[in-house]
């Protein structure tokens, strides 16, 4: 197994070649400058003290400035105006750098790590951590002076140091949560050197997060400042008006079009078309139903909905259909229906229907199911595009449908196939609890890229939730998301040399993997995953409760919240306000965008005809991630970057003409050129989840129900079945 230099990530390196040093940054915003102007001039910060620049405080191994502390970083001091009108980046040298006004922050920070953002009367934007190959034996975690230690929480220590983990049961308000996290792999799992980068990144993080709130008690418990005036956020009740307008525009765009019956929607051209030339199985229809019944004012929808269901929707159809799709947005839609409408009949009945028509693709010699199916013929085949493999995330994203049919419908078949498909990645061999995205069903081997994109993401996603959609009764799952989570953190998170966090992608290499700074928008859902992961739906928490809970979860809240951020930072510094279908993170400083000032690209970009990469077909997962973390923090900035991101969506994707809303093809293009294509998950899953984020907490709470991975609302049970952990 190789281990990526975050910083240079298409280099191939060994764990065992080289040690590291830390390095941490931290960007603050001082106060405006009351010194003597010509000097603030010659000190480049400018001469207008509306533009004072956000200082960096870099970090290097040395203890110069620490004394005794050994391991603790040198203070250089820069302004991230460094980057000339070129887009070229010019460090200053360390002598440049220790004199006013980076004198002040110097000596606060050679003071002690946590105090330097509030003596300096600063605010804290963002804090990373990174490593660099080094050929010195002594590692360490940049940790708070020892003076100051208590004031941080924590005692600076070596990863030699770090205590073992306890399984004892926390305090009030965090029960279970260590034992939940710890039992999943012992101390010695993972070698500390290969834990290093991401253990001191969180734990400087959480140090400074901690100490910063304590001080400032009445501060924005946003990890994040904006760095623009935030909006003026409407009313609860005025943002849903809004969004249920939105929802209400869509549907009857569809509804009332020829469209009306077909599986797919062009709002343009107002027309429709199947899946297949054999007839429609409700993609469109089904897929919007829960989010139709969700806003609770638009029972004659509902009606004319329900009546096509019950008259006009059959499953008999002579055609190939991708099982996987089929599954989460068809099955997936009627399960919800049958709960939301107080368990009407007819969804279950034709969800059992749907359901044993898909029982043939499991019939591989693994289990794993095969890629299509025939639903009235009852033929599977694989997908020969990809050499007969199944995607992983095909494989692996049926479960919570199947086995929520297996409790309604009593039929053990469902649950017992759901679980056979599961067996080969409880036994086979991870990559550090990751997995290759094609999977063969005839041999259960697997091939190609990790990552948590495309093909690969819901596999991820329905490990935690099936842990959590069977009342936390199986823990396999709990424990593989644990050890998937920590292969993430250790061979996937890549930063920018500004210190934007994002997931990346293992690309097979001669003899390992290659890490490459790639993140499919598809990525973002795990940010707010990360979050549910520690509260487990039940509990709202801050930063300082976080604090108190074990390391792990510690790593996991952070990242999450880090992740959230890029995300959105994606949407805010495009042209549009909407993020592109997949980005590239800068790695080099000479890499920064020149023309948008951003730590992101598009692959390939040409304004005359821009790469698919560009688009934005109104995907869900960022703000299906803001709509966790609301709910698990309880922060209105992950409602203001919602409310932006949905304005954004109003003002460049709606169709006037009929209140439709459709794809564009380039987020940096304004006005945006159109695609005729409004995906059925626009209104099933990004208008729903936009809802739900200006909702209360007691409208499908999370400690009662988990969402499939199309958003379908399925409610937890404990499971009736004898449950095999084998």
């Amino acid at each position: 197994m190789s281990r990526i230099h975050p910083n240079t990530l298409t280099e191939r390196r060994p764990l065992s070649t080289a040690t590291r040093r830390d390095k941490w940054l931290i960007k603050v915003t001082p106060l405006p400058w009351a010194g003597d102007p010509a000097n603030r001039a010659a000190d480049g910060a400018g001469s207008d003290p509306a533009t004072l620049p956000e200082w960096c405080c870099q970090g290097r191994n040395d203890d110069r400035y620490f004394g005794a502390v050994t391991g603790a970083p040198e203070l250089v001091v820069r302004p991230l105006s460094g980057w000339n009108a070129q887009g070229v980046y010019s460090e200053l040298s360390e002598s440049e750098s220790i004199r006013r006004p980076m004198w002040d922050v110097a000596t606060s920070l050679g003071d002690a790590a946590c105090p330097c953002l509030t003596r300096v009367g600063g605010q804290v934007d963002v804090v990373r951590l990174f490593t660099e190959p080094t050929i010195r034996t002594q590692e360490s975690i940049p940790a708070c002076n020892k003076v100051r230690s208590a004031d941080c929480g924590i005692l600076p220590m070596t990863s030699r140091q770090r205590p073992k983990r306890s399984h004892a049961t926390t305090s009030s308000g965090t029960a279970g949560q260590q034992e939940r996290y710890d039992s999943s792999r012992s101390p010695e799992s993972a070698p500390p050197s290969q834990r290093n980068v991401v253990i001191a990144f969180l734990v400087v993080a959480a140090c400074l997060l901690a100490y910063y709130h304590r001080l400032n008690p009445t501060a924005d418990n946003s990890t994040f400042s904006s760095r623009s005036p935030r909006p003026n956020l409407p009313l609860e009740s005025d943002a849903r008006t809004e969004i249920k307008i939105a929802i209400r525009n869509s549907w009857h765009a569809y509804a009332d079009s020829p469209a009306w019956g077909s599986d797919e929607f062009h709002p343009i051209g107002q027309t429709g078309t199947n899946l297949t030339s054999a007839g429609s199985i409700g993609f469109f229809i089904v897929d919007v139903l829960d989010t139709i019944l969700l806003t609770g004012d638009m029972d004659e929808e509902y009606q004319r909905t329900r009546k096509y269901i019950e008259n006009d929707l059959s499953f008999d159809v002579d055609g190939d259909l991708n099982a996987f799709e089929t599954t989460i947005r068809v099955l997936g839609g009627l399960l919800s229906a049958y709960h939301l409408a107080g368990n009407d009949t007819l969804y279950l009945n034709k969800a059992i229907d749907l359901g044993t028509r898909l029982l043939p693709i499991f019939d591989s010699p693994t289990g794993i199911p095969y890629s299509f199916i025939n639903l009235k013929t009852g033929k599977a085949t694989s997908d020969w595009n990809n050499g007969g493999y199944s995607s992983l995330a095909e494989a692996t994203t049926i479960q919570l449908e199947f086995k929520y049919l297996a409790e309604l419908s009593q039929k053990r078949v469902f649950w017992e196939v759901a679980e056979k498909a599961m067996e080969v990645f409880k036994h086979g061999k991870s990559h550090n609890g990751l997995f290759p995205i094609l999977v063969s069903p005839e041999d259960g081997s697997f091939f190609y890229h990790i990552r948590l994109g495309s093909r690969g993401d819901s596999y991820y996603e329905y490990l935690i939730k099936q842990y959590l959609q069977t009342n936390r009764t199986q823990t396999v799952y709990r424990l593989m998301f644990n050890q998937a989570m920590t292969g993430v953190k250790e061979d996937l998170v890549g930063e920018t040399p500004l210190g934007m966090v994002y997931i990346g992608e293992l690309h097979p290499g001669r003899s390992s993997y290659i890490s490459v700074p790639k993140q499919d928008h598809l990525v973002c859902f795990l940010g707010g995953l990360l979050l549910l992961g520690v509260t487990e739906g039940d509990q709202i928490l801050k930063d300082s409760d976080v604090m108190s809970l074990p390391e792990t979860i510690q790593e996991d809240w952070l990242l999450g919240k880090e992740l959230i951020k890029s995300c959105v930072d994606t949407y805010k510094q495009s042209s549009t306000g909407l993020g592109p279908e997949i980005a590239y993170f800068t790695t080099r400083p000479e890499q920064y965008v020149k023309i948008h000032q951003r730590e992101w690209l598009i692959s390939n970009y040409d304004p005359l005809m821009p790469p698919l990469d560009a688009r934005n077909i109104l995907r869900p997962e960022t703000v299906e991630s803001l709509f966790l973390a609301w709910r698990a923090t309880k922060d209105p900035i992950y409602r203001e970057w919602g409310w932006e991101i949905f304005q954004a969506f109003n003002k460049h994707c709606k169709v006037n003409a009929t209140g439709a809303f459709a794809s564009i093809k380039d987020v940096d293009r304004v006005p945006p050129q159109m695609e005729d294509k409004m995906e059925t998950f626009w209104i099933a899953e990004t208008l729903k989840y936009l809802l739900l984020l200006f909702s209360e907490n007691s409208v499908i709470p999370l400690s009662s129900y988990v969402f499939n991975t199309e958003a379908h609302i399925f409610p937890i049970f404990t499971p009736s079945f004898d449950l095999d952990e084998g």
